[in-house]
Formats: structure tokens, sequence, C-alpha cells
């Protein structure tokens, strides 16, 4: 007669731990965005810390392409040399992030990148340059100082993109 883990004092917590296998980077690179997030979880729940934050890092490795397209459609009148140095810098500082990513879905994953991405591009606009310093993520003095000492950010880029969409419109004439 089977044994529930309810009667054994286990939990769904601990079968997941007893059930984790761990993936090398080729098996993890093929999985799904939603795999990924599902083996992130499975990982942290079996107290594999460091399988989870190989598959984050590997999870935020896999937005290369499209962080670099979302900034060729936003940034490519700067150039191509700016557009993969804000690409470039935004997935270096995504997979650093990654490490400390507790979420529990893709869509949360994927917000908290492109986050990052405007993050980036506020900071270009700003600045006029790619600033190469990683963002801090913990609740330092710096990162509020970084992230609120000139305003919101997000409003700089709304109010570039309505220049940039204007600039387009005049240019077709």
């Amino acid at each position: 007669m089977p044994v529930h883990l309810a009667e054994r004092g286990g939990s769904e917590e601990g079968r997941t731990a007893l059930n984790f296998r761990e993936l090398n980077d080729a098996q993890l690179a093929e999985l799904s965005d939603e795999e990924l997030i599902a083996y992130i979880v499975r990982a942290r729940a079996a107290g594999r810390e460091g399988a989870a934050v190989r598959a984050a890092q590997i999870l935020a490795f896999s937005y290369e392409q499209e962080i670099l397209g979302w900034f060729y459609n936003n940034m490519g009148s700067k150039g191509q040399v700016v557009v993969e140095e804000l690409a470039a810098v935004t997935i270096r500082d995504a997979i650093k992030w990654a490490e400390s990513f507790q979420g529990t879905s893709a869509k949360e994953f994927r917000a908290a990148v492109y986050v990052i991405a405007r993050r980036r591009q506020a900071d270009y606009l700003r600045k006029k340059r790619v600033d190469e310093r990683s963002w801090v993520f913990e609740g330092s003095e710096e990162a509020e100082e970084r992230e609120f000492g000139w305003g919101d950010p997000l409003d700089s880029i709304d109010e570039m993109s309505i220049f940039n969409q204007a600039l387009g419109e005049l240019k077709k004439d």
C-alpha cells in the first residue's frame, strides 16, 4: 500500500527537492522561457541556488537579440555602435540581476529586463554617452541617487520618443 507524503510528514516542496535534476547549460538553452522559470522555481525549492542562478542567467542572455532589436527600433538614429553597446550593457546588467530573481513567471522576468533596457536608454539620452557602470539593485543610497537624482528617467524616454516621431514626420515632407 503506497504511503502518501502527508502521512510521512512530507510536503510538495520536499517531493520537488527529491525530483529535481540539474541540467547542463546546453540543456537549459533549449528550454522555453516558461520552462526555465519552472526550472528556477524547482531548483530553489530543492535548495539548489547555484542551478537556479545559472538558469536565470541563461534566460537573461536569451533576450540578447530581442533587446538589440528594441534598441535598434528606439535608438537606431544614434548609430550601430551606440545601439550595440547599449544592448550589451543591458544584457550584462540583466545577467547580473538574474542572480537575485525570485519571481515565478516569464512575464515578470521579461518586464525586469525591459526596465533595465529603458534605464540604460534614459541614461544615454541624459548623458549622451553609454554609461558603463552596472546598475545597483540593492537598496543602497547609490541606487536611489541614480534612479531618482535626475527625475524619472522614463519621462525623458517618452519626451524623446515624441520628439523622434515628430522629427521623422518632418523628414518625410
